[in-house]
């Protein structure tokens, strides 16, 4: 299992991970946000509210402590906006001051699959808040965490 890289480039954040599973399980795992919990434990919550899941699905969250100035807990709303399985899933958050999409992409490579995080605008605790989820969803799906 390899760990987690995240940089910022341009104020664009990514990030990667190699998740040594099936594609068509990590994919289902991380669009899934009713996961996101277990491997991204800042979310507290993640509950859907309309939809199964695919494309125009919506999700409600709370962050017990946002990465906003004073760490005050804040929440919001997911809606999914590509569903293209096994390759593509990303979402709109609509709250103030958080990242506006995430993009994940998918891909088969030696030794599982890479999962790829595009963020178009970040905060700058980026690497500091990525790094740690994307090692645990790579610990969790390898069956190290349960």
């Amino acid at each position: 299992m390899s760990a987690a890289t995240a940089y910022v480039i341009d104020g664009a954040g990514y990030a990667d991970v190699v998740v040594p599973r099936p594609i068509e399980v990590v994919f289902d795992y991380v669009s899934d946000l009713r996961h996101m919990p277990i491997w991204w434990p800042s979310h507290r919550s993640y509950r859907r509210l309309v939809g199964g899941g695919g494309r125009s699905s919506l999700y409600a969250w709370v962050m017990p402590q946002s990465p906003l100035p004073f760490g005050m807990p804040i929440g919001g709303i997911t809606i999914v906006t590509v569903f293209e399985r096994p390759t593509r899933f990303s979402y709109r958050i609509v709250t103030l001051g958080l990242f506006s999409r995430m993009d994940y992409s998918f891909l088969v490579v030696q030794g599982g699959t890479r999962v790829s995080l595009r963020v178009p605008s970040v905060l700058p605790a980026f690497p500091d808040h990525t790094i740690p989820a994307l090692d645990m969803l790579a610990a969790t799906l390898s069956g190290l965490i349960s």
